[in-house]
Formats: structure tokens, C-alpha cells, sequence
């Protein structure tokens, strides 16, 4: 069900460009009737999904935390989202990601964060450019999707791809382009009907 349902967001409002941002998540949130707050909190609070707002009565809010590293809050979004879309209800406010959690319900946003973040095309298309030019470590190539390493590895992981495959000995790597986005030609299940999201 989580994969399904970000398949879903991503067939009807991906523009088809990575890496799947905060700007672009937001875009996402507003079609889904989904209020979005930036705090600047201390700590280790990263954000938290708010079904009934601030108030009841209220549409949904997400609120993320501006001083977390930008890949943990578009991790948090996405997650967050992953909230919205599976009808969790009231979840507990969110810091880092881990894999190792016992909820149910997180380890269902997990999922649907992982696929919304780093869609199987855009990742297999990278994978089968690195092997193209070069090696690339792990660190880099979560660079190039805005993912923390370990969202990464665990992609990689689901889509039966060895990260020893991703680093070629005795080959210069290849200089990460991080201003760049790159327009990925989605095809298969990503061919339709597309959105560009509108982030005014």
C-alpha cells in the first residue's frame, strides 16, 4: 500500500526532475490540501503531521524543523505526507530516520518515503550512468537525490542493487553537479499524464 499510494503521487503531479526537493514536496502537500509550516526549533525535533491542524477543525499541517540538514527535511516531509495519504491520525512528533522502528505506522510512511523520494526509474537511470562514467561512492550518489546515506542504501537495498556495484577501483570519481537538476525521462509506470507542480 505505501509504495502504491507514492506511486500514485508520482504518476499524477512529478514533473519527472531530481531530486525530489522540499519546493517540490510542498507542491505536493498544497495538491493534497496539506498545509506546510518551516520553525526554527533546537533539539532533535525534525517535524511532525498535525491531521487536524493547529486547531480542530483545521486542514492537515506538516511542520518541519529549518535547522535539521535539508536531507532530513525532505525526509520528514515525504514521511509526513506518507502520514497524510495512509490515514494514520496523530503521530508522534518525528526526529531522525531509522529503520529499525517497531511502529507499524512509521515503518508504513518509511516506505512510502522511500518510494516518493527515490523513484525506481530515477534511480535506475543514475545507477546505469555511474556504471556509464565511473564509480561514485554511496555518499555521493545521496548527494545527487538530496537522501541521507542510509535512505539511500536501503533503496538501493529494495531495488536489489549491491552498493559495491556503485564504486569501480582505480577510477577517478565523477564531480557531483548539486545545483543541477537533471530532467529524467520517466517511462514505464511514470508515462501519462504529468503535472507540473505550481509552488507559488
Amino acid at each position: 500500500m505505501p509504495p502504491r499510494a507514492a506511486k500514485s503521487i508520482l504518476k499524477e503531479y512529478w514533473n519527472g526532475t531530481i531530486p525530489v526537493d522540499v519546493d517540490m514536496l510542498k507542491g505536493f502537500a498544497a495538491r493534497l490540501r496539506v498545509g506546510v509550516l518551516a520553525h526554527i526549533r533546537s533539539g532533535a525535533f525534525c517535524g511532525e503531521y498535525l491531521p487536524y491542524g493547529m486547531q480542530p477543525g483545521s486542514p492537515p499541517l506538516i511542520v518541519y524543523n529549518l535547522r535539521q540538514p535539508i536531507a532530513r527535511q525532505v525526509f520528514v516531509l515525504a514521511h509526513c505526507l506518507g502520514h497524510h495519504l495512509l490515514r494514520h491520525g496523530p503521530c508522534p512528533r518525528e526526529t531522525a530516520y531509522s529503520a529499525h522502528t517497531s511502529d507499524r505506522r512509521e515503518k508504513a510512511a518509511n516506505a512510502f518515503a522511500v518510494e516518493l523520494l527515490l523513484p525506481e526509474e530515477a534511480v535506475r537511470e543514475y545507477v546505469h550512468h555511474l556504471r556509464m562514467q565511473g564509480g561514485m561512492s554511496i555518499e555521493v550518489f545521496s548527494r545527487h537525490f538530496h537522501v541521507e546515506p542510509a535512505l539511500m542504501s536501503l533503496r538501493l537495498h529494495l531495488l536489489g542493487i549491491e552498493t559495491g556495484q556503485l564504486a569501480v577501483p582505480g577510477v577517478q570519481r565523477i564531480p557531483l553537479q548539486t545545483h543541477e537538476k537533471n530532467k529524467l525521462h520517466a517511462s514505464n509506470f511514470y508515462r501519462g499524464k504529468v503535472h507540473t507542480p505550481d509552488f507559488r
